[in-house]
């Protein structure tokens, strides 16, 4: 008030009312003399102190509000951060395994070939990211297409670096089919690296990952089902983890991990109409198991355009 002296006189007021939360003051509420000659009146008081509190309340809830707009803003900048980091993350990995190889089979030309795949399939899943990122806090548009599940499998492998490694992390695919499905092939891709990738970082460089795909096909009525299952022999995860955190964003058992591979591999294996299961065990390993309709896929991506008009 000492340094407002000028204004607080220029207003002529007679009265000034602290506007209080609790302990805190927020702002003085400064009302002129009455225009007649009567002062103001004990219960004149008494309706200000009560009116008072009331701004106070509503300035203090107005000033709440726009603080938790900015959290949100900022949460939500976080969010989109962790997952743009964490698909980078996964692409950074693949990259790793091949540049640490390449030190002894460079010059194998299979390696060369193998390696050049890696890095093309990296590049191309870095564009879809960066054309992906405005959509993460919606859920993912599914667009299906025929494909075979044989070309979804090499893909996952490669990318995900396990197509020029080499042991002690040891892979074996289990598919001796061809069939051809409609789902939308670079969006499982995308999961299964993801299930690939955590697998052979669970493994801290040892052990073994079985990848398995199968179609069981029910008829006309009822086509059936894409069956795709990770395992590894990793240290496992605990049942109370499963229970209570696995598929929620931001928890991890990994000390460099983000939290949200599973969270938005949950998010396109149900977009497909399918479902995605985990049988975990501390000291036996891991094995996820993602079911998805093989044609059924179609509606979701009828859906999908019809929102994005």
């Amino acid at each position: 008030m000492v340094e407002n002296r000028a204004l607080i006189l220029a207003l002529g007021a007679a009265v000034a009312a602290p506007l209080h939360v609790g302990d805190d003051l927020i702002g003085v509420l400064w009302l002129s003399g009455k225009r007649g000659d009567e002062d103001y009146s004990f219960e004149d008081v008494e309706f200000l102190g009560a009116m008072s509190r009331q701004l106070a309340a509503a300035l203090w809830f107005a000033r709440v509000a726009d603080q938790l707009a900015e959290t949100r803003q900022l949460e939500s900048l976080n969010r989109l951060s962790t997952f743009v980091l964490h698909d980078i993350k996964n692409q950074v990995s693949g990259l790793s395994l091949v540049v640490e190889n390449a030190r002894r089979h460079l010059a194998d030309p299979e390696f060369q070939r193998d390696a050049m795949k890696v890095v093309e399939r990296t590049v191309q899943n870095l564009k879809e990211l960066m054309a992906h990122v405005s959509g993460v806090g919606r859920p993912p548009v599914i667009q299906v297409g025929p494909c075979r599940v044989r070309d979804v499998l090499d893909d996952a492998v490669a990318a995900a670096g396990l197509a020029a490694t080499s042991p002690p992390v040891r892979l074996a695919v289990d598919y001796r089919g061809d069939d051809t499905v409609v789902v939308d092939r670079g969006q499982l891709v995308r999961v299964l690296t993801n299930l690939l990738t955590n697998a052979r970082e669970a493994l801290g460089g040892r052990g073994e990952i079985a990848l398995g795909a199968r179609v069981e096909r029910d008829g006309a009525a009822a086509p059936g089902w894409l069956t795709l299952a990770v395992r590894d022999t990793g240290p496992g995860m605990s049942p109370e983890f499963v229970r209570d955190s696995l598929f929620r964003a931001f928890a991890t058992t990994k000390p460099s991990g983000l939290g949200v591979g599973l969270m938005q591999c949950r998010g396109i294996v149900e977009a497909h109409g399918g479902s995605i299961s985990v049988e975990s065990r501390l000291g036996r390993g891991t094995t996820f198991e993602v079911r998805v309709p093989i044609e059924a896929a179609r509606a979701a991506a009828v859906t999908g355009e019809g929102e994005r008009r």
